[in-house]
């Protein structure tokens, strides 16, 4: 379908500029905080000085749900685990028709301009 608006136009222009600008910024954040990094590896997590900035390093924990199957069976421990719909299989084994027939709108929209 094509629309043409003066203002959907430029609103379009203007989001594959910024989009356009992103991407190199976006790497370069990427990088610097590898160096950054890079540079507290011997002193772990902490809050470090750096100038007019505070520099944060946070370790990134989650649990290991392997671990916890392996030290918590669901046979002594079952209020660890819960039966979940397979979306994967559900996609799998019904009609496209009958997962349309499931599908719900989540979210706003989502906005790409190529």
């Amino acid at each position: 379908m094509t629309v043409q608006t003066d203002t959907l136009t430029a609103l379009a222009d203007q989001l594959a500029r910024v989009q356009e600008q992103l991407g190199p910024l976006r790497e370069r954040e990427a990088a610097l905080k590898a160096e950054i990094r890079s540079n507290l590896a011997s002193l772990g997590p902490g809050e470090y000085l750096a100038g007019d900035h505070l520099v944060v390093a946070a370790a990134t924990r989650r649990l290991d749900p392997k671990l916890i199957e392996q030290d918590y069976p669901a046979t002594t421990h079952p209020q660890f685990y819960k039966l979940t719909v397979d979306t994967a299989a559900v996609r799998r084994e019904l009609a496209p028709a009958a997962v349309d027939e499931h599908m719900r709108i989540a979210g706003d929209m989502a906005i790409t301009v190529r």
